[in-house]
């Protein structure tokens, strides 16, 4: 900024010959006092909370449809991660509602080190939550037979976009922190947002067969039996989604807190969409050789999966409840950056191309 001080008082000088000299030194005293030598950038602390207006998409099982509305989202610190898994971090953020009232969730974006993630992705996640929503409401209504009937629930699951333009000023073109995850097509910020449990919170399986029979932070017998009976609530759950959906999808990598779960991953026969965790066949038959049936399998009839034949898949979707809503979903992978009613005849020109180019 003093480069145009300079060319100012240069003008000064050649247009203007006889202003006083005392006068020209006082406008150049007045143009450094109202023209910093840098930018104009608030003092900060470089991990500061900030809020920025958002566009949030949740998924509508009764309307079969995404409901998009606008809402503004605070993240709590930036350039600080609450927890890293192997696909996912996670960064703490307030939901502000119209009265005012903020909401602690968790917001969840792919790493790095996972490759050109797109925004279908993200969709693909909320696609995924909302059939364990489907698969558990089932399972809940399911005939059992034993003492303990098992009940559980999954977190609503939504979709937040954060457009380039609401990025803050201060943390546009950073190479670190949340606002550093964009995706590859569009270089918008886009995450699943779930609400924050309280409690302590375990792992039950995971997306590779894998069983956690123990957790070491659970100490006392009480503690230690309730986790028990929710990890064979889980695997009987996984048992029945391969069984409901007749071979053609396993829900797994459950977690979550007492029988309120989240973060879920499904596999389906064919290994497309859901989520970039799914591993397809080599992933369900990996749960299928390392389940043993519980209790609770046994209380809801369940057969071993062992040798179990199923289907031609073509015939198994048919009928199935999951394949259809797993294909009205595909047909909304891409949801617009805000209402169509609201769109431009260029941003709706866009958003159709995105959808043309969209390929599972």
């Amino acid at each position: 900024m003093r480069t145009y001080i300079f060319k100012f008082l240069c003008l000064l000088n050649t247009s203007a010959q006889n202003l006083p000299h005392f006068l020209k030194i006082s406008i150049a005293r007045r143009l450094s006092l109202t023209i910093p030598a840098e930018p104009m950038v608030p003092e900060r602390s470089p991990d500061a909370s900030c809020i920025c207006g958002a566009t949030k998409y949740i998924y509508s099982l009764r309307k079969k449809e995404w409901v998009v509305s606008n809402t503004n989202v605070q993240i709590l610190s930036p350039m600080k991660p609450f927890a890293k898994g192997g696909m996912r971090i996670c960064y703490e953020v307030e939901e502000i509602e119209d009265d005012g009232s903020h909401t602690r969730c968790i917001a969840k974006l792919f790493l790095k080190t996972v490759s050109d993630v797109k925004e279908v992705d993200y969709f693909c996640e909320g696609e995924a939550q909302c059939l364990c929503e489907e698969f558990a409401n089932n399972f809940n209504k399911a005939p059992f037979s034993g003492p303990r009937k098992p009940c559980i629930s999954f977190l609503q699951c939504q979709v937040v976009r954060i457009s380039r333009k609401d990025i803050p000023r201060a943390y546009r073109g950073q190479k670190e922190g949340f606002f550093s995850y964009r995706t590859m097509d569009t270089g918008e910020v886009l995450f699943v947002m779930e609400p924050k449990l309280g409690g302590q919170f375990t792992k039950y399986n995971s997306n590779f067969g894998d069983i956690y029979e123990s957790d070491k932070r659970f100490k006392t017998e009480a503690e230690i039996e309730s986790r028990r009976h929710m990890l064979h609530v889980a695997e009987a759950f996984s048992h029945f989604t391969l069984v409901d959906s007749r071979g053609s999808m396993l829900l797994c990598d459950l977690q979550g807190v007492n029988d309120l779960l989240t973060d879920p991953q499904i596999h389906t026969e064919d290994g497309r969409g859901l989520g970039l965790g799914n591993m397809g066949m080599e992933g369900i038959e990996k749960f299928v050789s390392n389940h043993k049936c519980n209790e609770i399998c046994e209380g809801m009839g369940l057969r071993p999966l062992t040798g179990l034949v199923w289907g031609p898949p073509g015939d198994a979707n048919e009928s199935n409840v999951y394949a259809f809503l797993r294909a009205q979903l595909r047909q909304n992978s891409i949801q617009p950056p805000k209402p169509i009613a609201e769109m431009t005849e260029e941003e709706r020109l866009e958003h159709a191309l995105r959808l043309s180019r969209l390929t599972y």
